[in-house]
């Protein structure tokens, strides 16, 4: 079994305990199950991400992240959307 790699915190009293973020993906697919929208479910999310790994050269443990998703459907169509949305966001000229 995979270690999870998130920093965890624990607290004397109260008793409780503390992860901080380590993705976006697990929530959102979370958020799927528990609620069970319509699909194609389309969502996108962007916040603070801790990692607890090493960082490589030129990389922080700490960063923001964007994550798109399309949850309920192999259309491939589906898969462009989500490229042209993403490519958006993309700063400068890359043409």
């Amino acid at each position: 079994m995979a270690k999870k790699e998130m920093y965890v915190f624990r607290r004397p009293r109260p008793t409780s305990q503390y992860a901080l973020r380590p993705e976006a993906t697990a929530s959102i697919v979370r958020a799927f199950v528990q609620h069970r929208p319509t699909t194609p479910w389309k969502v996108w999310w962007v916040g603070q991400i801790i990692s607890l790994r090493t960082s490589q050269a030129g990389r922080y443990r700490q960063h923001h992240q964007l994550d798109v998703e399309v949850l309920g459907t192999d259309d491939p169509a589906v898969d462009v959307e989500v490229i042209s949305l993403a490519w958006e966001f993309l700063p400068g000229d890359w043409s």
